[in-house]
């Protein structure tokens, strides 16, 4: 009898959701959830660490809002590569640890520069997650359902984002600033605890870097997988020949070499416009005599409208792919032009709606583009991939809190702050219909090569 070998990739992409599916993306959600808060809830300290000392100039703030872009733009890439080396589990485990303990320390800083060190040092955990974490989700994902599994993960990040707020209003007045890095810090050490339990490494990791046989069969089965499994001799992926090893070029092979700019400058852009409203929306609008309470809640609504935007983009991506994204790139840039207006016409209600609308497009935007950047790479180098464009996407992230503390610093007024805030937008539009027509033209309208045998598409 000849020697049985399985296809780990049609095993996962053609099978049904089960159980195993469902734990794993709320282990990852959860995850990063927890990344979500520790992004934002130095926004919601920036006040009262003003009162504490004695900050008059909100600029100030600029480089704390940025030393954590700053750790991303590096981690995202290297602890991406990690995961494609060492493998998934363990870079989003260490990850956790990195971040839970310097958001920790933050609790113990006095100065705006023991501050930044420690942002920088949790910035490099944060961005580590997030690449291996979508890799690990995706790559058990059913093809139909790919899109939905990892924008639904990504919706941890907006629900994180969304808790400071409350959090700020809620407890800050009882336990001081204080209390918002304990929690950003406690929950990701427990979750590095929750991983190492219970997070299974990627199969096609396993597979396609040789390791444990049993294993792979085990975690198959766990799918749903018939008993078969257990009888095979060997496993491979799709049609590819041999196991690739990940490398910076492989990034821009075959269609790639077209795709993979396209998708930096989609992460670029957004993050630029989205890292401004989420660093200097709270403080722009208490400047617009919208008081503090009432600032905090619009920034979680701008959140919520996110979170709602992310689910409303999930199944159209599935059915559609990039179409969904460019209709929120477009609807995006007159929305965030016009809240400066409303928050000028002293209207609550008008206000917190266009903000809503305002996260619903903008956040849906990343949640839709980080699903892109999760489906468009092999397994070789998927975390690598995911880890590039998130990191690359930290440029925008970096240069849009500073751009708006210099706008700020020259005191354009409100309206004209975020008409300048809506430009990023308008010009991803244009972007990610290049991108589209890319995909057309490479990988026939699909992200995703499922057969694993070249890297991203005919050349």
């Amino acid at each position: 009898m000849g020697a049985t070998t399985i296809d780990v990739s049609r095993v996962t992409s053609e099978g049904k959701l089960t159980w195993f599916h469902f734990r794993l993306l709320a282990l990852v959600s959860l995850l990063t959830l927890f990344d979500g808060y520790d992004i934002t809830a130095v926004s919601f300290a920036a006040p009262e660490l003003a009162k504490a000392w004695n900050i008059t100039d909100k600029s100030a703030f600029a480089p704390v809002f940025s030393a954590s872009l700053v750790g991303m733009l590096i981690g995202a890439p290297f602890i991406g590569w990690a995961g494609d080396r060492y493998g998934r589990r363990p870079a989003v485990i260490a990850s956790c640890l990195l971040f839970g303990i310097s958001t920790l320390a933050m609790m113990h800083a006095s100065s705006l520069s023991e501050l930044i060190i420690y942002r920088f040092i949790a910035g490099i955990g944060m961005g580590g997650l997030l690449p291996n974490a979508s890799a690990l989700n995706i790559e058990y994902s059913p093809v139909r359902h790919r899109a939905t599994m990892i924008i639904v993960m990504y919706v941890g990040t907006a629900l994180g984002g969304a808790l400071p707020g409350p959090i700020a209003a809620i407890l800050v007045p009882l336990f001081g600033w204080q209390v918002l890095f304990l929690i950003g810090g406690a929950l990701p050490i427990l979750g590095a605890i929750a991983a190492w339990l219970w997070l299974p490494e990627s199969v096609r990791y396993l597979v396609g870097n040789k390791k444990n046989n049993n294993e792979v069969a085990r975690l198959l089965k766990a799918l749903g997988s018939s008993k078969e499994i257990y009888a095979a001799d060997a496993f491979h992926i799709g049609k590819a020949k041999k196991p690739q090893s990940a490398s910076m070029k492989m990034l821009f092979s075959g269609g790639l070499k077209v795709a993979t700019p396209l998708v930096w400058l989609l992460f670029i852009l957004n993050l630029m416009g989205y890292f401004f409203l989420l660093s200097w929306t709270p403080l722009l609008l208490v400047g617009a005599n919208v008081s503090i309470e009432k600032a905090a809640i619009a920034f979680s609504i701008f959140q919520l409208g996110g979170i709602v935007g992310g689910l409303c983009i999930a199944r159209p991506m599935d059915r559609w792919g990039l179409k969904s994204v460019i209709a929120y790139f477009i609807a995006s840039a007159p929305i965030i032009g016009s809240i400066g207006f409303v928050a000028k016409m002293e209207s609550e209600i008008l206000l917190m709606l266009i903000i809503f609308f305002g996260g619903f497009f903008t956040l849906g935007i990343q949640l839709g583009i980080n699903a892109v950047c999760a489906m468009i790479y092999p397994t070789a180098i998927r975390s690598s991939g995911a880890g590039w464009a998130i990191g690359m996407g930290r440029l925008g992230s970096i240069v849009g809190p500073i751009f708006g503390g210099m706008l700020i610093a020259a005191n354009l007024p409100i309206e004209k702050l975020y008409l300048i805030g809506a430009i990023p937008f308008a010009i991803g539009a244009v972007a990610a219909i290049a991108l589209e027509c890319v995909s057309r033209k490479y990988f026939s309208g699909k992200l995703l090569d499922d057969n694993e045998a070249v890297t991203g598409g005919r050349p």
